[in-house]
């Protein structure tokens, strides 16, 4: 058997071949021809305030479970699945987010790897980013990198103009801002798995450029001729889509998305049975009602009132409460309660 890593710290993934050989710098034994790989995927799920969420390589930090999909020529099959989350026992807490290790068994003929991380657990709920990497060959059992970068999937686009609508007659440029968000309401910094399109329906108002694989700005140019209105679409073949009206010299701003949906602590650790902690719940531009689920039987709960859920411990064991809104996006929240009675005072 011969092992591989593949690592993926916030949108930054390499495979590093690793022969069968020790430590003192020897060389690694190459592994027999035709036997199958084992490779360890390494994903690290950002903290929701961490600054690598905001870094041009993409994990969103609602991430909840990951597939890994090997490539046979026209054949694909589950290489492995995954849940995201501290109760995993491949899964660890570290300064940058919940890293977890994923071993996937490669036959000789695999082509490509298929990476998809989801919103929820079990590989259900929103398709948050994905990639496609070639299997690196491995001469001689010697390490090989390969880099990989995860594509977010667009399903929210807010467009802004800062400086507002052009004047009639004035020639004149603009900026327009694109922000792309995932399922969960989450900035994308980074590449997207499809292009957003632009396009303006008036002809005397031009875009700088039609297509964008990433957020960012275009430039609209006005050559002052006609009516300076105009109605700026933005549509994503994922289910992204927004339209901004620039009209009598004031615009009128897309509706500013919800989310994302934020939780405080995001874990809960419980001493006795019958001990109560409160957690905070928030999402910006949001004003309905949330949802909780999961942990029957170790925790109880009431609803989330002015943002604010008490949770009480009910028996030993450790849990995820996932917390949900009437957009679809989701939070968790890690508990665990280690005694099942009331301390002696």
């Amino acid at each position: 058997m011969f092992v591989r890593a593949l690592g993926i710290a916030a949108l930054a993934a390499s495979f590093a071949a690793c022969g069968g050989g020790g430590g003192g710098g020897a060389s690694p034994s190459a592994p027999a021809a035709g036997a199958a790989v084992t490779d360890q995927l390494t994903i690290t799920v950002p903290r929701a305030s961490s600054s690598s969420v905001r870094s041009p390589r993409y994990v969103s930090p609602a991430s909840q479970s990951a597939e890994v999909d090997v490539v046979y020529g026209s054949t694909t099959t589950v290489g492995a699945a995954v849940d995201l989350t501290a109760a995993n026992g491949a899964c660890a807490t570290t300064a940058a987010g919940l890293q977890c290790t994923i071993g996937v068994l490669v036959q000789p003929s695999a082509t490509s790897f298929v990476v998809k991380l989801y919103d929820q657990l079990g590989e259900q709920g929103n398709l948050l980013s994905t990639a496609t990497v070639p299997v690196p060959p491995s001469p001689n059992g010697v390490p090989v990198t390969v880099p990989l970068t995860l594509a977010g999937v667009v399903k929210q686009i807010a467009l802004t103009v800062p400086a507002g609508a052009f004047s009639a007659g004035v020639a004149a440029t603009r900026s327009l801002v694109v922000t792309a968000l995932d399922a969960d309401g989450n900035p994308i910094p980074g590449t997207f798995d499809q292009p957003i399109t632009l396009t303006s329906n008036n002809t005397a108002i031009a875009l700088s450029a039609s297509t964008l694989t990433a957020s960012g700005s275009v430039t609209l140019t006005y050559n002052g001729s006609g009516n300076p209105n105009v109605q700026l679409n933005a549509t994503d073949p994922d289910g992204g889509t927004t339209s901004l009206l620039l009209a009598l010299g004031v615009a009128t701003p897309t509706p500013v998305p919800a989310g994302p949906l934020a939780v405080s602590p995001t874990s809960l650790s419980f001493s006795f049975v019958g001990q109560v902690l409160n957690l905070s719940v928030s999402e910006s531009n949001y004003t309905g009602a949330f949802t909780v689920s999961g942990c029957t039987g170790v925790v109880s709960h009431g609803s989330v009132t002015n943002g604010t859920l008490a949770v009480t411990a009910q028996g030993a064991g450790s849990c995820t409460l996932t917390f949900g809104d009437a957009n679809g996006h989701q939070a968790t929240v890690v508990v665990g309660v280690s005694v099942l009675s009331v301390p002696i005072q």
